[in-house]
This record gives C-alpha cells, sequence and structure tokens, in this order.
C-alpha cells in the first residue's frame, strides 16, 4: 500500500516536473480593469491551472516607470483583479502566490523582457 502511495505521488509529481506555462495580462493606462483579451488570457490560465491542480499558481504585476499622473495604487489593484478573478472562476485561493515586482522601467531605461501595465501568471513553475 506504501508503495502504491509513493509510486501515485511520484507520478503526479512528475506531471508538474518541466511544465508550467506564463500568461500575461495587458492592461490599459489608469484601468485596472480587465479587457476581453484580459478575460480571455485569465480563463485560459484559470483552466490551465485546474487541469494541473498541483501546480503552484503565481500573480506578478509589473508597471511602468513611476508617473505623478499614474495612481500609486493601481498595480496592486490589477494584481487584486487577476488574483480575485482567477478564484472566481475556480483557482483555490490556497493556490496563489501574489508577487508584485513593480517598476519595470528603473530610472527611465525600457527593460523590453518586462511587460509593462501587466500582471503576470505562471502556472507550475
Amino acid at each position: 500500500m506504501r508503495r502504491v502511495a509513493v509510486v501515485l505521488l511520484a507520478a503526479s509529481l512528475a506531471g508538474c516536473a518541466g511544465g508550467g506555462k506564463t500568461f500575461i495580462i495587458r492592461f490599459q493606462p489608469f484601468s485596472a480593469s480587465l479587457d476581453t483579451a484580459g478575460k480571455s488570457t485569465l480563463h485560459a490560465a484559470a483552466d490551465y491551472a485546474k487541469a494541473n491542480p498541483l501546480a503552484p499558481v503565481s500573480v506578478d504585476g509589473f508597471h511602468s516607470r513611476p508617473d505623478p499622473t499614474e495612481f500609486d495604487t493601481l498595480p496592486q489593484e490589477r494584481v487584486n483583479v487577476v488574483t480575485n478573478a482567477l478564484v472566481d472562476v475556480g483557482v483555490e485561493r490556497w493556490r496563489i502566490e501574489v508577487l508584485g515586482t513593480g517598476v519595470v522601467y528603473p530610472q527611465g531605461v525600457p527593460m523590453p523582457t518586462l511587460p509593462e501595465r501587466s500582471v503576470v501568471i505562471r502556472t507550475g513553475l
């Protein structure tokens, strides 16, 4: 019996190893609302997370350089919107790790590998 449990656990963990997917939701300036494309991406991420119930899920927010015209709380609002929406469509809250990377243009220098005004959902990584 113990051997069966170990084999099942190893098999389920193997399904997570090396797997994983990244989903990027972009936001309009000054907005924390999900548009049609954002909702579609969120549903794809949720479907993937639900199909891989042992995979961890992280939600990480990014924004452009500090701008006096952009609200300081907006990046966190975006992360909260995405996290709550994932829970609303069936991803267990305990699986979701909320991060906050923040500024992707430190000192005004673009970093093209990081998306500004976005929330990145990573599953299984």
